[in-house]
């Protein structure tokens, strides 16, 4: 049995159940040769204050900044549905926003042998997982990737079935780690690998519950890393400080917001979280690794803000200068009333 999020479902993408995206390159935007030096400070000046662009090239409008790396879930999934299961359902999308689309998406597991992946929107893909049982406090473990045109909030949730029949209510998270931001006051050093780079940042953090029913968070821990770890449950987060030390509910459709401080931006490294549950500590974890990849918007802005001043204040020194001249041009015959005597012969007196 299908998902019924959309009505528009694709058929099964490929052999292998995946999704991919597609192959990324840099984005060439030719510039002439010749070019109006006058124009681009007046482009220059414009994008002042729209903070850091996704691609300045009309070719491409809706390509956006797209993640080098991906953003991957890692999670024990437990049948808690009073029922043996054999069919598993679930979508992956990104919250609605301008730009933001899902280029590619894997789910890999070892539980079931049947494996169907359908792309039903921009921003969602749905798996279908059958051919095997799980019985009834059974676990699966499950993992996923997920490619992004832009950074965004990624959202979870599935439910079981027995031959095609629900058994069981809907489970779900989400979670989203912001852009950096300017402030803070450096973070926990307990929270971080380190070599972030300078300054005091925040990350906004969220974690979602697109579920039907209270999702009672155990404990949420944040790493800050340069480094890319495959496995995340070999970080070593016992070391890590947690964030979250007290069971808290989140109700569906709601968030657990955090804003998490490093010292360093941390662009080019990764954010990586760990959580448990109030009622399955043991077999439901979460980890996730949301990659830090576009330069916060910190002197970058007050540079260009800089440049299109100095290129405004340059351009209305030329056309000052252009007039002055036009003024002090002399016209054949004429004599000026500012003593300026026309070129040519002077006339006898």
């Amino acid at each position: 049995m299908s998902l019924s999020f959309s009505d528009r479902a694709l058929p099964a993408i490929s052999a292998n159940n995946r999704v991919e995206p597609a192959p990324w390159s840099s984005t060439h935007c030719p510039v002439p040769r010749r070019t109006n030096r006058w124009w681009v400070a007046g482009l220059v000046a414009a994008t002042i204050g729209a903070g850091p662009p996704a691609i300045l090239c009309a070719a491409e409008p809706d390509m956006g900044v797209r993640s080098p790396d991906a953003v991957r879930i890692q999670t024990t999934i437990r049948n808690q549905t009073g029922q043996t299961a054999n069919d598993f359902h679930a979508q992956v999308s990104a919250k609605v926003e301008k730009g933001t689309d899902i280029t590619g998406a894997r789910v890999s597991q070892n539980t079931f042998p049947n494996e169907t992946v359908n792309r039903t929107a921009s921003n969602t893909f749905e798996f279908d997982l059958s051919g095997a049982e799980v019985p009834n406090n059974g676990v699966m473990p499950l993992d996923m990737i997920v490619w992004l045109t832009q950074q965004n909030a990624i959202l979870f949730d599935w439910y079981w079935t027995r031959d095609g029949v629900p058994i069981g209510g809907r489970g779900g998270m989400g979670f989203r780690a912001g852009l950096p931001q300017p402030g803070g006051a450096g973070g926990n050093p307990g929270q971080q690998g380190g070599g972030g780079g300078g300054g005091n940042f925040v990350h906004g953090f969220s974690f979602y519950n697109p579920g039907d029913k209270p999702l009672s968070l155990l404990s949420l821990s944040i790493f800050a890393s340069m480094d890319y770890y495959e496995a995340m449950d070999q970080i070593n987060w016992g070391a890590v400080a947690p964030v979250l030390t007290s069971p808290t509910e989140v109700l569906p459709g709601q968030s657990w917001d955090y804003l998490f401080e490093t010292t360093g931006d941390y662009v080019n490294g990764h954010l990586y979280f760990m959580a448990s549950f109030v009622d399955d500590p043991e077999a439901q974890i979460v980890f996730g690794d949301h990659p830090v990849y576009v330069t916060p918007d910190t002197g970058g802005t007050l540079a260009i803000l800089g440049l299109g001043v100095l290129c405004l204040f340059a351009f209305a020194q030329r056309r000052r200068l252009v007039n002055w001249l036009a003024e002090k041009k002399p016209t054949p015959g004429v004599s000026r009333s500012d003593g300026i005597e026309p070129p040519g012969e002077r006339q006898a007196e």
